[in-house]
C-alpha cells in the first residue's frame, strides 16, 4: 500500500502564505504595493489597471490579501498568534 503525504487544505496553504508575508522584513512595502491604485469606481468596482479585462468588486482580492496580512501582523505584535 503506497504511503501518501498529509495534504494541506487550500485554506491552510493560503494562510501559510499570508503568515509568511506578514513576517517579511519588507511587509510595509508589500502592503503598500498591494494597496496602491486600488480605488472603487462609482459603481463599486475596483478601478486598478490590473482589473481592466476582468471586473472585480471593490475591495478586490489584492486589498483583501493586504487586510489579511495586516491582521496577522497585528495579532503577532499583540502576542495573539
Amino acid at each position: 500500500m503506497p504511503i501518501h503525504p498529509v495534504r494541506s487544505s487550500t485554506d491552510q496553504v493560503f494562510m501559510s502564505f499570508v503568515r509568511e508575508l506578514a513576517r517579511s522584513p519588507q511587509v510595509l512595502h508589500i502592503l503598500t504595493g498591494l494597496r496602491d491604485g486600488h480605488q472603487p469606481d462609482p459603481h463599486g468596482w475596483c478601478n486598478h489597471p490590473s482589473h481592466t479585462h476582468r471586473w472585480e468588486p471593490h475591495p478586490c482580492s489584492s486589498l483583501r490579501l493586504a487586510e489579511l496580512v495586516e491582521d496577522d501582523r497585528y495579532r503577532r505584535q499583540q502576542g495573539r498568534s
